[in-house]
């Protein structure tokens, strides 16, 4: 997971970008998929703090079964420097 949020981070800063809305989507065996988000009170574009968020919208999660896809995401981004409602996803 921490290198989804490596990964995150780095794309956002190729494009300047900081976010507030960091959100985990959890995809399981038989293909439910299940989303968790939080808001941040501060953009940001540390994979640190991306990571920290993810892990625990991790735990929060009950894992009632495998999953197949984990994706981290980072919205409501700067809109200096998006424009306003700009969305970066970025899931592998």
């Amino acid at each position: 997971m921490f290198r989804s949020a490596l990964y995150a981070a780095r794309r956002m800063a190729q494009g300047s970008h900081r976010g507030k809305t960091i959100t985990l989507k959890l995809r399981y065996s038989d293909f439910s998929t299940h989303t968790r988000s939080h808001t941040l009170d501060r953009f940001t574009d540390s994979e640190t703090e991306i990571y920290a968020v993810a892990a625990r919208l991790l735990e929060e999660h009950p894992r009632a079964q495998p999953f197949r896809l984990l994706g981290i995401s980072v919205s409501n981004l700067d809109a200096v420097q998006v424009g306003e409602g700009g969305q970066l996803t970025l899931e592998f």
